[in-house]
Formats: C-alpha cells, sequence, structure tokens
C-alpha cells in the first residue's frame, strides 16, 4: 500500500492481487515473502508441473485414441445402431481435449488437423478391432467386408463425425 486511507475512502494497492500468478518474480523485501524477511516466498514453495508440449500433446492424444479403439472394439459387440455416432463424436471431443491439454498452452502447428486424424484413426482401429474379434468367434469376413457389411455407410459417418468434432474442439 502506498499510504494509509482516510476513512471512508477505500485503499489502493500497488499492484493488483492477481498479478503474482503470472509468472513474474515474486517481489523481495520486509514483508513480502510469506514467513517475513529469509523465508521463501509463496510462489517459489508452490511446486510447478512440467510445461507441455507438442509431443506431450500428441501422446495423450494418440494414448486416448487408443482407449477410444478398445472401446469402440468393445462397445460394437452390442448393436448400437445411430447410438455410435454418439459414442464417435464423444471420442472426438476428448481426443481434441487430451491434445489441447497435453499440448498446456504450447501452439500446435494444424492443431485441428492432428486432433481430427487422431480422432477418426482412432474410430477406424476400433472398427478393424472388431472385425479381427468377430474372426476369432468364427467370423470368415475381411476387416473391411466385416465393417461393410454390419455397419455399411454408418462406419464412414462415424470417422468423419469423430474427425469433425475433434478439428472443432482443438481450435
Amino acid at each position: 500500500m502506498t499510504e494509509t486511507p482516510e476513512p471512508g475512502h477505500p485503499r489502493r494497492l500497488d499492484r493488483a492481487p492477481g498479478e503474482r500468478y503470472r509468472g513474474t518474480t515474486p517481489p523481495s523485501g520486509p514483508g513480502a515473502a510469506a514467513g517475513g524477511p529469509g523465508a521463501p516466498a509463496v510462489a517459489d514453495a508452490v511446486p510447478h508441473g512440467p510445461a507441455g508440449s507438442v509431443r506431450r500433446g500428441v501422446l495423450a492424444a494418440a494414448s486416448v485414441g487408443l482407449v477410444v479403439a478398445i472401446g469402440r472394439a468393445v462397445v460394437g459387440q452390442v448393436d448400437l445402431g445411430l447410438g455410435t455416432l454418439a459414442i464417435a463424436a464423444f471420442a472426438g471431443w476428448i481426443v481434441a481435449i487430451a491434445l489441447v491439454w497435453g499440448a498446456a498452452g504450447t501452439p500446435i502447428p494444424r492443431r485441428a488437423l492432428v486432433a481430427a486424424v487422431v480422432a477418426a484413426l482412432a474410430i477406424a482401429a476400433g472398427l478393424v478391432l472388431e472385425s479381427l474379434l468377430a474372426r476369432t468367434g468364427g467370423g470368415v469376413l475381411g476387416p473391411i467386408d466385416y465393417i461393410n457389411e454390419r455397419y455399411g455407410l454408418l462406419a464412414y459417418a462415424e470417422i468423419a463425425l469423430a474427425a469433425l468434432v475433434a478439428a472443432i474442439r482443438a481450435r
């Protein structure tokens, strides 16, 4: 504070209270540290997590994509019909969230495209994995034949919807 306020007048601070969270150097001097002079500042006492990176963002999105692929194959064992479109939309959304979260503010070149590709590949891998599960149960069709026979255009709509939602969310 710069001076003692008169009664009825609000106090003026030297800086905004939220300014300490902006990553600036904590002020030094008496009273600025958490425990007085010589004690570590509050900003120094709180450990900060590692910063995000492009690699971490893509790895997080790919990890979520792997879980989505396995989940899509398992859910494919139940006939949900058009409900698989909702699953694909959610998959695209969660892949994009993982990409953005993993990057933690680091700009990713063509982020929407990366999210769309990962989401589309996750749904496609889930469909192929489902066809392989059917084959172990006595099926005779190859992956593309199985997908076309079981879902028709719905499978391709799932892939497109997951990619679209991921691209929109990753912007």
